[in-house]
């Protein structure tokens, strides 16, 4: 590095070439790329350093900017880093003049921006004009907040602590000390960690506390200086230096074995890269690329957090961080006071935020929210009214559902229950503890593509509906088998073969005008205790519902003569069981059981499901009607 410069230049910086693939090839996933400034670089044209490179602009999509060096007192020079003129004094406090406009106009302009702050630990008791006062990653976070804290809000990137300076001045634990009060400083006054920007020999330097601290990388490790746009920051990786070192430090413990992907968020690959819109595109400036694409790189703008200890209403903007606005569209909600029990209530207004991860009680009563991509209640929530609209959902508590439609476009996960007595609940499938129907509810199971396999441990049908659709479900119980409690509310659900009753019913079912599906059940011990079933492991204590053809005992999604031989043996028996042939859930397996078998006999899902009433056979039609002259004779 240039001596007297900030290591940390965050903006990472594209090479042409990977700009251009990016514009001759949009179906490929390319990394980000950005560059990091300061005063250094003097007054940027940030229109220039955004536009395409197709465009002769510098094709950047985000910036760390500088905002801050060393503590709250004192004076720095820039241009006198080893302060040989002697004026640099106290904590050599340093606010870079270029700093508001820089963030200004690089947000403005379309890219992703956030802070840095230069740490100081190399002011120690013993630095001239120090005044015997060694600097503190409190104090420093402290002139930090001062300057860039309106920064750190959603909208912008997550702050960065630039650890350069010190090992010569402090030993490993007395640097990590520092790093790990500044990070602390950051989280109490904003619930955020801020990045770190280090380099290989300061990752190993400092010990064990630090990654906690800073759990996102960025590392600097620039391998080709004469030549940046030789590397290759698209698929590469930061090599170490030299190439058996451990280049990640204390990010990487597990070394010599690497993890893969490798554990860094940001890598600074060059100090040398060239930026239109920079010093006339003549001027080194410091590139970086993120191991992500630009919609990932989302993920590491500062979240919307709720920021009060009492409960409020979610449109409330003063509760938030993102005062005065609301949570925005491409905002991570977060609510987590973990001093504090606080709900917050969703009554009315159409939300739409990235995703939500809610510690605390969630309580919708009305409008709507739409989440892009995941909702994760990680506490007690209740929904009475209005609309959720999520991606996906992972529920580890109690999720009850009184009223409103909550829709999953893909799984419900986790190990929560879930307690529906009222409104509509739909997705993909669902991985529960419980799954209890208390009222007038209708759970939805419906996914596009192959079978989906829901699974809960306990199933209380009770009232409401539960609509298979044309999915599976596995109840892995303990105890008591539910299975008679199960084939009540199939019965409930079978609705005279129409299919529409309350209990287990099928979407699906209902709407074949053929008649020839339904919704059966077995316990896994009667079709053989397989290891797997649709590719999910089962046990001799597991029951197993599926959307299948009548006549289908095995649950196998075909009619074949292993089903036929199990009907016939229970006929005119009273076995309440689907699995060996009561297809009608009348208790008692009958001609009229035989007759759903034989209209879908050598039929299989889902190829064969349109097909109208094939005809067996004539060697299968004669035995079947052999076998049903038998058993009529045995009637």
């Amino acid at each position: 590095m240039t001596v007297g410069r900030p290591a940390l230049r965050f903006v990472t910086i594209a090479l042409a070439a990977a700009c251009a693939a990016v514009v001759e090839s949009p179906a490929r996933a390319q990394r980000a790329v950005g560059i990091d400034v300061s005063a250094w670089q003097g007054t940027i044209n940030w229109p220039t350093v955004a536009a395409p490179v197709a465009q002769g602009g510098g094709g950047k999509q985000f910036a760390f900017i500088r905002a801050t060096r060393g503590g709250t007192t004192g004076f720095y020079n820039q241009s006198d880093p080893n302060n040989t003129q002697g004026l640099n004094t106290l904590s050599q406090r340093y606010d870079d003049p270029f700093f508001v406009s820089n963030i200004t106009q690089a947000t403005a302009n379309g890219l992703f921006a956030g802070p840095y702050h230069f740490a100081r630990p190399d002011i120690i008791e013993t630095t001239l004009n120090s005044n015997g006062i060694a600097n503190t990653g409190w104090d420093e976070a402290n002139h930090f907040l001062e300057i860039a804290g309106p920064y750190m809000k959603p909208g912008y990137l997550l702050p960065v602590f630039d650890l350069e300076a010190g090992q010569s001045e402090r030993t490993s634990s007395q640097l990590s000390a520092f790093a790990v009060e500044f990070s602390n400083r950051i989280f109490e006054v904003k619930g955020v960690r801020p990045l770190i920007y280090i380099n290989q020999n300061y990752a190993n330097y400092v010990n064990s506390t630090v990654p906690a601290a800073f759990p996102n990388l960025w590392i600097a490790r620039w391998p080709n200086q004469s030549n940046p746009d030789a590397i290759d920051i698209q698929n590469g990786d930061p090599p170490p230096s030299p190439p058996s070192a451990n280049v990640y430090g204390r990010w990487n413990p597990t070394f010599p074995t690497i993890p893969d992907p490798q554990p860094w968020e940001f890598w600074q690959y060059a100090s040398t890269i060239k930026v239109p819109g920079i010093g006339g595109g003549t001027q080194n400036v410091d590139g970086n690329v993120f191991q992500g694409t630009i919609e990932e790189l989302k993920e590491f703008l500062v979240p919307a957090l709720w920021m009060s200890d009492a409960s409020g209403s979610w449109s409330d903007a003063t509760r938030w961080n993102s005062n005065p606005g609301l949570p925005a569209a491409i905002d991570r909600v977060i609510i987590n006071r973990p001093n504090a029990a606080v709900t917050v209530t969703l009554a009315g207004g159409n939300h739409t935020v990235r995703s939500v991860q809610t510690n605390e009680a969630l309580l919708q009563t009305g409008g709507t929210l739409n989440v892009q991509q995941y909702t994760r209640l990680l506490a007690n929530s209740t929904f009475s009214g209005g609309a959720l609209n999520t991606a996906t959902l992972e529920n580890t508590s109690t999720l009850n559902q009184a009223g409103g439609a909550i829709v999953v476009n893909a799984a419900v996960t986790g190990a929560g229950n879930m307690l529906l007595s009222g409104g509509t609940f739909s997705a993909a499938r669902i991985q529960q503890n419980s799954l209890t129907m208390n009222g007038p509810a209708t759970l939805r199971l419906a996914a596009a593509g192959t079978t989906s396999v829901s699974v809960v441990n306990v199933l209380s049908p009770g009232a409401g509906q539960i609509d298979v659709g044309n999915e599976a479900l596995v109840v892995n119980y303990t105890g008591a088998s539910p299975a008679p409690l199960i084939r009540s509310a199939l019965a409930g659900g079978y609705a005279a073969g129409a299919w529409n009753g309350s209990g287990i019913n099928s979407s699906a079912a209902a709407a074949d005008a053929s008649g020839r599906t339904a919704v059966g059940f077995a316990e896994a011990t009667d079709i053989g205790s397989p290891a797997t079933w649709l590719g999910q492991p089962v046990d001799i204590t597991s029951i197993l519902i599926r959307h299948t053809l009548y006549g289908d005992t095995n649950l196998s999604g075909a009619v074949d003569l292993a089903d036929f031989s199990r009907v016939a043996a229970a006929f005119n028996a009273a076995v309440p069981r689907w699995s060996f042939g009561d297809f009608d859930y009348d208790g008692v397996v009958t001609l009229a059981d035989f007759s759903l078998l034989a209209a879908n006999y050598n039929q299989a899902l889902p190829s064969d499901l349109a097909r109208p009433g094939a005809i067996p056979e004539p060697a299968t039609a004669g035995a079947l009607a052999l076998a049903l002259l038998i058993a009529r004779r045995r009637g």
